[in-house]
């Protein structure tokens, strides 16, 4: 007998419990000795095949809350990719270690076979055919590098600070501030693969974010997690960047890491172009603008006029008033 089980009742990444309840509908007014066999009787037993049709599923929508799913689909993890520095560090392979650990609890096989890649220039055609895990700080980790673009709080390119704009206003993450990171999207080489980014912007970051993704992958959520140090435990704060419009991310970003600071507005001043084919052509150039340096607004100006004008006259009639009493 062949029972097909509804989608809807299946949690992928997680162990699901089966239960059989047969209901037999064999008609009133039947004597026993007249049961018919295949009707009567159910039996269950430990050469009993239960089969699950196995295909590749799109994975266009991703959430953190559903991990370790995709990662842990197959038993044996031989579809999963650990993509670290060249030269990995203690931080990079103890990450790695609680990472591989984690899956392989959840992947509940006999052995695991996963890719392990040290910073080295893996091809498309073979990367697509992985599940990515990608584990370390971007300055280090030239995979990360490849994606920044893609990420869905991509860092300043060439080093690991973090930065958003909001309306005109560039926000910047100050180097001195530790903060990890956990990203998950669809890669880029297959949007039928996933690709999760456990990094920071300095090592105790990726310590942080490895220890959430590892034992509290419950905290976790949407695409985008910030894992920083706390009080008393680690801070998590996940976001669905999917969901949020520029201004709405930064204003995430700034209640999450009060350390962002405006570092500019960004302008433009015309120059001439006096030499070349395109002689005489007026070029925009961007020009970076601290807020301060910025003009004030209208109603600033005009009230600090109003109140100048103000003091003055009251001086006047101060020194009008002490002439007259000196005459007297």
């Amino acid at each position: 007998m062949q029972i097909d089980l509804p989608s809807t009742n299946i949690r992928p990444g997680t162990r699901n419990r089966i239960s059989i309840q047969p209901v037999m509908q064999i008609g009133n007014n039947v004597q026993c000795e007249s049961l018919p066999g295949d009707q009567a009787w159910l039996r269950v037993s430990q050469d009993s095949l239960l089969h699950l049709e196995q295909r590749v599923e799109s994975v266009d929508v991703l959430d953190l809350e559903g991990f370790p799913f995709p990662f842990a689909d197959r038993p044996d993890l031989s579809d999963v990719l650990f993509a670290l520095p060249p030269d990995p560090g203690p931080v990079e392979l103890e990450a790695l270690v609680q990472m591989a650990a984690t899956l392989g609890r959840a992947a509940n096989g006999e052995g695991v076979n996963p890719t392990v890649s040290l910073g080295d220039v893996v091809d498309a055609a073979t990367l697509q055919d992985y599940h990515i895990v990608a584990i370390g700080r971007p300055t280090r980790n030239p995979l990360i590098q490849e994606i920044n673009a893609s990420l869905p709080q991509p860092f300043v390119p060439g080093t690991d600070g973090v930065e958003n704009r909001t309306g005109e206003v560039l926000l910047r993450l100050p180097p001195d501030i530790p903060l990890g990171y956990v990203q998950e999207l669809p890669s880029p080489w297959n949007q039928d693969r996933a690709l999760l980014a456990v990094t920071g912007t300095r090592d105790e970051g990726i310590t942080w974010a490895a220890y959430v993704v590892s034992r509290q992958a419950w905290r976790l959520d949407g695409n985008l997690a910030l894992v920083r140090e706390g009080e008393e435990e680690i801070e998590v704060r996940s976001y669905d960047t999917r969901r949020l419009t520029s201004s709405g991310q930064a204003a995430t970003l700034l209640t999450a890491v009060p350390g962002l600071t405006p570092v500019g507005t960004p302008t433009v001043t015309p120059t001439l172009d006096t030499g070349g084919n395109n002689s005489g052509k007026i070029t925009p150039t961007p020009t970076a603008v601290h807020p301060d340096e910025a003009s004030l607004p209208l109603w600033v100006m005009v009230f600090i006029g109003v109140t100048g004008v103000t003091i003055i006259a009251m001086l006047s009639i101060g020194i009008w008033r002490f002439r007259q009493r000196q005459g007297e």
